[in-house]
């Protein structure tokens, strides 16, 4: 089995704020490295695809990755809050609704949020264009709605 992590432009507004952003990411030598990797996993799928084992790659975990525990989901959630809708902004224009991975918004014609169902993934904050979604501490601010044009050229 393989495994490869690509540090590609942070879309969680609290990184953003404390201006750990990475919108220029990947580097040349990381994106070098992606595609590097993506090689090796092609021919895994051929050799699997052939009938063959395909060849052991040893997965590299960084001294930092082995110390630092993850960020738990409910981190996430926390930060988040309860999100509010700016009534006056919103035009019920149902993207927030839309780009929910969880199904906790409903439009009522206005974003009506299920706080148990939401995971604080600030896809709903990140996407709403006239930002009338927001938070106890997030208001407008650190939005980060699609990847910047550079990293779009990178894959492209």
């Amino acid at each position: 089995m393989s495994g490869h992590s690509l540090h590609t432009p942070e879309n969680y507004p609290p990184m953003r704020k404390r201006n750990k952003a990475f919108d220029h990411a990947p580097t040349p030598k990381e994106y070098t490295k992606f595609q590097d990797f993506v090689a090796v996993l092609k021919k895994q799928v051929y050799a699997i695809q052939a009938g063959n084992a395909p060849e052991l790659v040893p997965v590299k975990i960084g001294l930092l990755n082995f110390i630092l525990p993850r960020m738990p989901r409910t981190q996430s959630k926390k930060d988040f809050g309860k999100q509010k809708v700016d009534k006056d902004k919103c035009t019920a224009c149902g993207i927030c609704s839309r780009v929910c991975p969880y199904g906790a918004i409903e439009l009522t014609p206005k974003p009506v949020f299920d706080h148990k169902k939401c995971f604080g993934c600030w896809a709903c904050y990140n996407h709403c264009p006239t930002q009338a979604i927001f938070t106890p501490k997030f208001r407008g601010e650190f939005q980060y709605a699609k990847p910047v044009a550079e990293l779009k050229s990178k894959f492209s």
